[in-house]
């Protein structure tokens, strides 16, 4: 049972060398900040491009109103 286990480590050491690599470098970029920063960006980007100014003289521009930036809520009961 122990050999068959240390053979399988043996021969996927790259993959998993890999797979631990991969998940140390995402939690030090995690701890660092950079996913947070990224998420903020996109943050201003959905503000800012795709839902367009909601006060000021672009409020009224009719590139903006065109897109059609209609919302709909939906509300979905079991009941």
């Amino acid at each position: 049972m122990i050999g068959k286990i240390i053979k399988f480590f043996h021969t996927h050491l790259v993959d998993l060398g890999l797979t631990i690599g991969a998940i140390i470098i995402t939690c030090f970029l995690h701890w660092v900040g950079v996913f947070d920063f990224l998420e903020l960006k996109t943050y201003d980007y959905r503000f800012h491009t795709v839902r367009g100014p909601l006060t000021g003289w672009r409020a009224s521009d009719s590139t903006i109103i065109n897109r059609g930036t209609d919302v709909i809520l939906v509300e979905v009961d079991d009941e």
